[in-house]
């Protein structure tokens, strides 16, 4: 599932590497009761869905992004690089990770009833463009 893109000036975008584990997390599965192995798996197929996605950085505007991914034992840790709104496919535990992550906040004073508001702003975010 790796789609790499090249642009002009030699960088790699999408997926630049993989490193994966020694032991491939074959020890967490094996020391698993089913129950709980059947949903590690469920989980799994979920979050490794390939979905074609847009990307955005909003901090710093349109700049690249260089994101390190990994939420399973037995998967690689992979690394990824991003151009402010190209079209990837990635997994689906990715984007998700990243829409639900990339978050700042920060207070501002409401001046209507002079409380402090929370302001959430998202970093990063993955737009949909076909979720399959």
């Amino acid at each position: 599932m790796s789609q790499q893109v090249q642009d002009d000036t030699d960088k790699k975008y999408g997926l630049i590497n993989e490193v994966w584990p020694t032991n491939n997390g074959e020890k967490n599965l094996k020391s698993m009761k089913d129950e709980r192995k059947k949903k590690y798996m469920e989980e799994l197929k979920y979050d490794s869905t390939p979905v074609k996605a847009r990307f955005r950085n909003f901090e710093p505007k349109g700049a690249d992004h260089v994101l390190h991914y990994k939420k399973y034992g037995c998967e690689p840790l992979q690394t990824w690089r991003f151009k402010d709104n190209d079209t990837y496919t990635i997994p689906m535990g990715l984007a998700e990770y990243v829409n639900e992550t990339c978050k700042k906040s920060h207070n501002t004073l409401n001046k209507a009833n002079g409380k402090p508001d929370v302001v959430i702003e998202q970093l990063q975010e993955f737009i949909p463009v076909t979720f399959s």
